[in-house]
């Protein structure tokens, strides 16, 4: 699926920011439960979004990782990714919807913007739930304040009225929920990371690799 997926997808090979990401990555999946290696695989492209596959291979856009504004944030994004590598969501539907409303489709190998639905939608959101309710207890075990993840997913998932947004359940929704997941079950953090000098290093060197177009 890795390989369908990247022979119709450009990546960007960096070996910087590669290995940021990667260093990144390791220590979220060293206070996870998922049993897969991580890989983490930059998608040279404006677009904003993520796509997990099976057995821990991630892609984050370059148009993502723009958006994002710390470490914490992007933490969170990789957190979130890990949790669906946990709970072997990829193994349980043949789509996931990227955040621009993307589909891979994990049968045929393709990557097309056309959205097939093959579950029950209630069951695609209660997965996304669980990502968000395992990935911010990942984020805090290691050492991040759960916060960012609040914060980043209305930058990133966008409440969009398209059908390809469907299997997302409502920012709201899922805002209350991992509010109500930080006061109940996560104690309070003496000190947590929100960012570091190395994020903004690779931000600035990202910026410099392919600096985002404006509209004139």
């Amino acid at each position: 699926m890795s390989s369908n997926l990247e022979r119709s997808t450009p990546r960007l090979s960096d070996q910087t920011a590669s290995a940021y990401i990667e260093h990144l990555a390791q220590n979220v999946a060293q206070n996870s439960d998922a049993r897969f290696a991580i890989t983490v695989r930059i998608i040279d492209s404006e677009e904003v979004y993520a796509l997990t596959l099976p057995a821990g291979y991630q892609y984050i856009t370059r148009g993502l990782l723009l958006r994002i504004e710390n470490e914490c944030e992007l933490a969170s994004v990789l957190a979130r990714g890990i949790a669906h590598t946990a709970l072997r969501s990829m193994m349980n539907q043949r789509v996931y919807v990227g955040h621009d409303g993307y589909t891979a489709d994990l049968v045929h190998g393709g990557y097309t913007p056309d959205l097939v639905l093959q579950k029950d939608e209630r069951f695609e959101r209660r997965e996304e739930l669980n990502a968000d309710y395992f990935g911010i207890q990942y984020l805090y075990k290691s050492g991040y304040d759960p916060r960012c993840f609040l914060t980043v997913i209305p930058r990133v998932w966008t409440n969009n009225p398209a059908k390809e947004f469907r299997l997302f359940p409502p920012i709201p929704e899922r805002l209350e929920a991992l509010q109500n997941e930080i006061s109940d079950i996560l104690p309070k953090q003496d000190a947590p990371i929100t960012t570091t000098p190395e994020f903004t290093g690779f931000h600035e060197h990202l910026l410099k690799l392919n600096p985002p177009k404006t509209e004139r």
